[in-house]
């Protein structure tokens, strides 16, 4: 896992002896999106959706890669590295590294590498939900009792807010 330059490798590999395998396009754009290179993200994108023009996953990858391609573009020094985020996690995501990894839950850059988690944190960035809970008093309170003491949330309780619910 997180192996993502023998990932772009296989993927070459597997879209050259099968042409019209989708996904081969599909994993190729996530690696490249995932070392940072958003136009080469967007183009393999592009060419998986032209052999799978209906694939959602897809259509939100491309908008994503293209979105992080034309950020990359505007500001590349704003940011420093390109495709750096906190905890090696790709640009964009908010700096989190000091919550988790306490009481036995895994840390946030641990979670980030599951590519379904990450497929839910880039569209809930895309829809402004992650905004929202970020605002979320409750979330906050969260947060500052995890980094100042470690103690576990209570995911309950954190349900039951309605606030939290409707993100």
């Amino acid at each position: 896992m997180g192996d993502h330059q023998n990932a772009i490798k296989d993927s070459l590999k597997a879209a050259e002896v099968d042409p019209s395998y989708s996904k081969a396009y599909s994993r190729l754009g996530h690696a490249y999106f995932s070392v940072g290179k958003y136009k080469e993200a967007v183009t393999a994108y592009e060419k998986g959706l032209e052999l799978e023009p209906n694939n959602p996953t897809m259509k939100s990858s491309l908008n994503t890669a293209r979105t992080k391609a034309r950020d990359n573009e505007v500001a590349p020094s704003a940011r420093g590295s390109p495709g750096a985020g906190a905890g090696g996690l790709p640009a964009g995501f908010p700096d989190l590294s000091a919550l988790g990894g306490g009481a036995g839950m895994p840390d946030l850059a641990t979670l980030m590498r599951n590519p379904a988690m990450m497929n839910m944190a880039q569209q809930m960035m895309q829809s402004g939900a992650l905004d929202s809970l970020m605002t979320n008093p409750a979330m906050q309170q969260m947060a500052q009792r995890m980094m100042s003491s470690g103690e576990r949330p209570n995911i309950d309780e954190i349900m039951r807010d309605p606030q939290i619910a409707e993100a």
